[in-house]
């Protein structure tokens, strides 16, 4: 029974949080970014939650999950539609 509960949760998480775990997504799969994520997995997220000190991973280890992952999500769209912005100022050079 408690089986069934993980998966479940897992489901809602990445239902939840789909900005960050765009499963299915063979973007960048094949990339040397894909690679570094499929390798580091949650590290890179405690690193991004902690700004990169490695002192402050252990509060991040104690906030709630969703505080985190909504964190991360709001980090991760904001980055993307930085990202985005600056490719339109400066085009393809």
């Amino acid at each position: 029974m408690q089986f069934f509960f993980f998966i479940e949760f897992r489901e809602r998480v990445i239902t939840n949080y789909d900005g960050l775990f765009a499963e299915g997504s063979s973007e960048g799969a094949y990339t040397s970014e894909g690679g570094f994520n499929r390798k580091w997995g949650w590290y890179t997220s405690f690193y991004q939650a902690a700004q990169g000190d490695v002192r402050r991973f252990e509060h991040i280890s104690e906030l709630g999950l969703h505080k985190v992952l909504m964190y991360l999500e709001f980090v991760n769209e904001k980055q993307t539609l930085e990202n985005q912005r600056i490719k339109r100022k400066y085009g393809n050079r």
